[in-house]
C-alpha cells in the first residue's frame, strides 16, 4: 500500500526503525476502518516523530515495546500534536487486535466475578448488552468497595453495614433518580448471590430505596422561537452544517429521539408516498408520519450535496483491497473513519450548535427540542393522548409531565444539607448512621433530625436506652402537641427503632396501634372578597420597622400571591426575585414538596403588584438582585414560620376569625383558591372532572387524589353543583301520581 500512496518515497517510511516493517499493513488497516487516503498520509506524516520518541525511549525492537511505552510518546496535550496522538491511539489499537502484540493479561478475580454475572443477565435474565453494562458498572464498583480483589470471601461475610457504607459512599456523587437505578442493580446482585448460596436470604431487602416521584422537575424545553432561532443558526453551506441541520428539523418536527434519528435508514424514507417511518425503539413498533416539505427539502440536500461528499462514496481506488463500505443508514460521521452516528455524536452537535449561536440554551443534551416539540403540540390544542403516541411513549403518565410548564430557566439543585447535629446518648451512633444512610439516599431529614435531637438529649439526661418505659415517658413531654404532631413524631422515633433492629434485633420497637389517632380534618376558612380587601386596606397600616422597612410591601403582596395563586407558604418564602419572569407573568416554584417544581402563571393584577413592589425596592435602594428573596425582611427573607406568624398577627388586626372563634391558618387561603377555580368551573358549565388534572398541576400535587383533599362541600359549592345537578338530571325526576286520600 505505500509503494502505491508514495511510489518515490515510500522506503522513508518503511525504513524507519522500529515501527517501519508494520507501516504498510497499518496503512491497510486503516483504510478497510473506512480512513481517507488523505487522513492515511497525515498518519504516516507522524510515524517519523514516533520513532524518534521511542528511541529516546531506549526501545529497541518491536517485541521489546509495551503498550505503556507507546502511550507515553504521546503528550499530554493532546492538541500539542493531535496527529502524533492520533497515530499513537491506532497504532495501540492495531498492534492488539491486528499482531497481537500486547500480551492480554489473565483477568482478575474481580473481572471473573463480574463477568459470570454479565453472563447471567444475558443468558439467565435476558437483558440487553447497554442494560448489562450499567449493572456491570455498579457491580464492579461495589466489589472494589469491598475489596474482593484482595479478599474473594468478603461476600461470605457481606452484612447490612457494608451495604450502607457503600451507599453512603456513592450517594453524594449521584441524584435521586441515578442513586435509585444503584439500588435496583445492587438488589439484583444480591439475589444472584442468594441463588447460588453464597450469602443468606433477606439481605437484599434491607436496602432502602430513595424516593423519586414522577414528575418532580419542569420539562426540559426551549421556548419555540429559541428552537427556529437555534435552525437558522445552523450553517447550511457546508456538508456538515447541512447534515446537522437535516437532524435538527426531523427532531424539532416529529419530536424524535436521538436513537432514533441514528437507526433511520434511507430505505425509511418514501420520496412517493411522501412518508416516513420512525423506529420507536421504547415500544417497539414502527410509527409513519407524512413527510412534510421543509424536512423533505432538508433531507434531499443533505442526501445530495452533503452525504454524497463523503469518502464512502466515492470510487475505490486501485490499491484499496476492497470497495468501500456502502452503508445504508440516513446519517453518517463527516469525519475519519467514516461510519455511523451514534447518538453522542448528536448530543455533542447539539452543544456545538448551542454554543456558536449564541442563544441562552441552559440545556447540555439534544433531548431538550423534543420536549419543546411536546410543549409546543399541547399549547396548540392537541390531547395528551395523541402526543403520547407521536412521541412513542408506553404509558400516559410519561406523557402527563409536559402539563407542568411550558419552559425553565435554569435546573434546581440540591444543596449539600446542614450540618449534622451532636449526639451524646446510647443511641448516637445508629441515629448518625440512620441520618447519614437517609441523606445519601437524597432525602433532607432536617425534620426528623430536630425529633431525634430531642429524643437524644431526653435519653442522655436520664443515661437511658430506648425502652417501652422510656418512650413513654418522652411521649408525656409531648403532651402540649396537637394529637397529629404527636403521631408524627412518634412515628420518626419508630422509624429509627425499625432501622436500628437490623442490627440489633432484640431492640424496642413502638407499636404503632398505641400512638395517638389522626386528628379530624379541620374545616378550612373560607375567605370571602371583602375580608381579602380588609386584609389588603390594613396591611397598609402596618408599621415599619428597622429590622422590617417594608413590612407593609411585604404583607400586602404576601396576601395578593396566597390569595391568587394558592401558594404553600414555605413556597412563598422561597421565592426569589430570580424565579418572577415580567415578561410571561410567571413564577418558577424550585423544589417543592415531593421535590416537584412547577411553573404558575400569575393573573395581569398579580404580576402587576410584584413589579409595583420590586419597583418600590429599587427606588428605596433596598437588595433587589436576582438571588435576594421575593419578600425581603431583616436583611434576609422570611422563613414559612415566619410568613405564618406574621399573617396571624395580621388577621387579628384585621379581627377576621373563623365560625368557632378562631385565627384562620395561612393554608387557608390555599383552601379558597382550589374552592374558587372550583366555584369557576360549575359556573362556567364546564366538566369539573377533566380540569381537576389541571387543578392538581397548578397546584403541585402528585396526582388529583391529593386534590380532593381541598375540596371541601362547602356551602356555595353545594348550591353550585346542585345547580349542575337539576340542570342535566332534573327532568328525570317527576312527582308521581298523589295517593286516593292524600291531603
Amino acid at each position: 500500500m505505500l509503494l502505491d500512496l508514495y511510489p518515490k518515497f515510500h522506503r522513508r517510511y518503511t525504513s524507519l526503525p522500529i515501527i517501519g516493517p508494520t507501516l504498510d499493513g497499518y496503512g491497510t488497516w486503516l483504510l478497510k476502518q473506512g480512513y481517507s487516503t488523505d487522513r492515511v498520509r497525515e498518519h504516516f506524516r507522524a510515524a517519523r516523530r514516533l520513532a524518534r520518541q521511542l528511541e529516546q525511549r531506549h526501545v529497541r525492537s518491536l517485541t521489546k515495546l509495551t503498550r505503556s511505552q507507546l502511550r507515553a510518546c504521546a503528550p499530554t496535550d493532546s492538541q500539542e500534536d493531535p496527529n502524533l496522538v492520533a497515530l499513537v491511539r491506532r497504532l495501540d489499537k492495531y498492534f492488539d487486535t491486528e499482531l497481537s502484540l500486547f500480551p492480554k493479561p489473565a483477568p482478575s478475580l474481580l473481572e471473573q466475578r463480574v463477568t459470570a454475572y454479565t453472563t447471567y443477565l444475558e443468558q439467565v435474565r435476558g437483558f440487553t448488552h447497554s442494560t448489562c453494562t450499567y449493572h456491570r458498572r455498579t457491580v464492579t464498583e461495589f466489589l472494589t468497595h469491598l475489596g474482593y480483589e484482595r479478599s474473594p470471601t468478603c461476600l461470605a461475610a457481606l452484612t447490612r453495614r457494608d451495604l450502607e457504607a457503600f451507599l453512603c459512599a456513592v450517594g453524594p456523587r449521584q441524584t435521586r433518580g441515578s442513586l435509585q437505578h444503584v439500588v435496583s442493580h445492587l438488589r439484583a446482585f444480591l439475589r444472584f448471590l442468594v441463588s447460588t448460596g453464597e450469602i443468606p436470604q433477606g439481605l437484599e431487602t434491607q436496602i432502602d430505596t430513595p424516593r423519586v416521584y414522577r414528575g418532580e422537575q419542569l420539562p426540559r424545553a426551549l421556548p419555540w422561537e429559541t428552537v427556529r432561532a437555534l435552525l437558522k443558526a445552523v450553517d447550511r453551506t457546508t456538508p456538515m452544517g447541512r447534515r446537522d441541520y437535516a437532524i435538527f428539523l426531523l427532531i424539532a418536527t416529529y419530536g424524535l429521539r436521538a436513537c432514533e434519528v441514528v437507526t433511520l435508514t434511507l430505505d425509511d424514507v418514501e420520496w412517493r408516498a411522501a412518508r416516513l417511518r420512525i423506529p420507536q425503539r421504547k415500544t417497539r413498533n414502527s410509527l409513519w408520519l407524512p413527510l412534510t416539505d421543509e424536512v423533505g427539502a432538508a433531507v434531499l440536500d443533505y442526501l445530495r450535496h452533503g452525504r454524497a461528499a463523503l469518502a464512502v462514496r466515492r470510487k475505490p481506488l486501485p490499491f484499496q483491497v476492497a470497495p468501500p463500505r456502502c452503508y445504508r443508514e440516513l446519517f453518517l460521521r463527516h469525519r475519519t473513519p467514516i461510519g455511523v452516528l451514534k447518538p453522542t455524536a448528536i448530543t455533542e452537535v447539539f452543544q456545538a450548535w448551542s454554543k456558536r449561536s449564541g442563544l441562552a440554551i441552559p440545556f447540555q443534551g439534544v433531548h431538550c427540542l423534543r420536549h419543546s416539540y411536546a410543549l409546543y403540540l399541547l399549547q396548540s390544542g392537541l390531547s395528551l393522548k395523541t402526543i403520547g403516541d407521536l412521541l412513542g411513549h408506553r404509558t400516559f403518565e410519561s406523557t402527563c409531565v409536559y402539563r407542568t410548564g411550558s419552559a425553565i430557566r435554569s435546573r434546581s439543585l440540591r444543596d449539600g444539607g446542614s450540618i449534622m447535629k451532636t449526639f451524646s446518648s446510647v443511641l448516637a451512633t445508629t441515629i448518625r448512621d440512620y441520618l447519614t444512610l437517609k441523606r445519601a439516599l437524597g432525602r433532607e431529614y432536617e425534620r426528623e433530625e430536630w425529633v431525634l435531637a430531642r429524643l437524644d438529649r431526653f435519653l442522655a439526661a436520664r443515661h437511658a436506652d430506648l425502652i417501652a418505659e422510656t418512650f413513654a415517658a418522652w411521649c408525656l413531654t409531648l403532651q402540649n402537641l396537637a394529637s397529629g404532631a404527636r403521631r408524627g413524631q412518634m412515628r420518626h422515633v419508630r422509624n429509627l427503632c425499625l432501622y436500628r433492629r437490623r442490627r440489633e434485633p432484640g431492640c424496642f420497637v413502638p407499636d404503632e396501634r398505641l400512638f395517638p389517632p389522626l386528628h379530624q380534618v379541620i374545616q378550612p376558612h373560607i375567605f370571602t372578597d371583602a375580608q381579602v380587601a380588609q386584609l389588603l386596606a390594613v396591611a397598609r397600616t402596618l408599621t415599619r420597622t428597622s429590622n422590617s422597612p417594608l413590612c407593609p410591601e411585604n404583607m400586602r403582596l404576601a396576601v395578593v400571591l396566597l390569595y391568587t395563586t394558592g401558594l404553600r407558604r414555605g413556597e412563598l418564602a422561597r421565592l426569589t426575585v430570580r424565579d418572577y419572569d415580567s415578561h410571561q407573568r410567571i413564577l418558577v416554584i424550585r423544589a417543592s414538596k415531593f421535590h416537584k417544581s412547577r411553573l404558575v402563571p400569575l393573573s395581569a393584577d398579580a404580576a402587576r403588584e410584584i413589579d409595583q413592589f420590586l419597583e418600590i425596592r429599587r427606588q428605596r435602594r433596598f437588595p433587589a438582585g436576582a438571588d435576594t428573596p421575593l419578600l425581603w425582611h431583616r436583611n434576609r427573607g422570611y422563613s414559612g414560620g415566619g410568613i405564618g406568624v406574621a399573617m396571624r398577627a395580621l388577621f387579628r388586626k384585621a379581627a377576621i376569625r373563623t365560625s368557632t372563634g378562631r385565627l384562620p391558618r395561612t393554608h387557608d387561603f390555599r383552601h379558597g383558591f382550589a374552592l374558587a377555580a372550583l366555584l369557576r368551573w360549575y359556573r362556567a358549565g364546564v366538566d369539573v372532572q377533566t380540569k381537576l388534572p389541571s387543578l392538581a398541576t397548578y397546584m403541585g400535587h402528585v396526582s388529583i387524589v391529593s386534590t380532593a383533599y381541598y375540596l371541601h362541600f362547602v356551602e356555595p359549592l353545594a348550591a353550585a353543583a346542585s345547580a349542575r345537578f337539576a340542570e342535566h338530571c332534573g327532568a328525570l325526576i317527576t312527582p308521581g301520581p298523589a295517593s286516593e286520600g292524600a291531603r
